[in-house]
């Protein structure tokens, strides 16, 4: 079994005997794992093993079929990954169970090793306003709190997973902070400019959002033509506020008739500005 990579766990797994199976019945074999132990002992109960990874992940085990494993109460550091190397059957299985009566905790922040999180790894800890109402075009009030510091051990401390982020990677946490001068901005729109988002979904079939950002208050013209130039549909034309937008289109043409499938311009012109997205209609 694999942990995730790039997400930390702050918690510890807790083995439960009981949520696995009664310890009434009999198996072929019994072994235990300590955390006094150690992986060269033949895992008995007065000789453990040490690890978790000696008792399911090494092809040369000595485990059968219906073996039980007991694990002593303590605390267990897991490394990132533990890979199970041995099969039971339907009428033979393995088991894995916590010693009666002791309560084993694996410890699975294997990850990066963070510091305490102090107030300091935000902007603000301070609750006020987040409760307060939204802006005048619907978007959410502008709030600090658990914003990362530009200095906090969690910025630029995430894995990439294909979303949008700032910096060399992305920040752990709710939000994204500003990247620094001369660096990379992996498709977040920098404060004060009118970006086009990704739309989303894409490719896609039925219906597609077009989002954007405005820097402030300007006459926005949305519309979708083919490959050749031809206006397939004028999604909207009005004046809107600064903020974050977004748009449907659901795949129709001016005389609402479904588009055919195959590649689209979304042209949003905001003022003097105009951006473009491709988007693909599969059918």
């Amino acid at each position: 079994m694999k942990s995730p990579p790039g997400r930390p766990v702050f918690a510890f797994c807790f083995i439960a005997a009981s949520a696995i199976l009664p310890l009434t019945q009999v198996h072929p074999a019994t072994y235990y794992i300590s955390t006094t132990g150690s992986d060269s002992q033949p895992g008995t109960i007065d000789q453990p093993f040490l690890t978790l990874a000696k008792a399911v992940g090494l092809s040369t085990a000595i485990f059968s079929p219906g073996d039980t494993i007991l694990v002593r109460g303590g605390v267990y550091s897991s490394p990132a990954t533990v890979t199970i190397s041995k099969n039971g059957t339907t009428t033979a299985r393995y088991h894995l169970l916590a010693y009666p009566g002791e309560r084993p905790l694996l410890d699975c922040s294997w990850l990066a090793p963070f510091a305490e999180v102090t107030a300091a790894d935000f902007v603000s800890i301070d609750t006020a306003g987040v409760g307060g109402p939204r802006k005048a075009d619907g978007s959410l009030p502008d709030i600090t709190y658990l914003v990362p510091a530009p200095s906090s051990q969690f910025v630029d401390a995430g894995t990439d997973v294909g979303l949008l982020f700032n910096g060399s990677a992305p920040d752990l946490g709710a939000f994204e902070t500003q990247a620094p001068a001369g660096l990379a901005s992996h498709g977040i729109p920098k404060a004060g400019g009118f970006s086009l988002l990704p739309t989303y979904p894409n490719p896609f079939n039925g219906a597609t959002t077009i989002a954007y950002m405005l820097p402030a208050r300007r006459e926005i013209t949305v519309t979708i033509f083919d490959t050749r130039g031809t206006r397939v549909r004028t999604l909207f034309r009005a004046v809107q506020d600064a903020g974050f937008h977004s748009l449907r289109w659901d795949a129709t043409t001016d005389a609402l008739r479904p588009a055919a499938s195959g590649a689209y311009i979304a042209r949003i012109q905001a003022g003097q500005e105009v951006r473009s997205a491709r988007l693909v209609l599969l059918k």
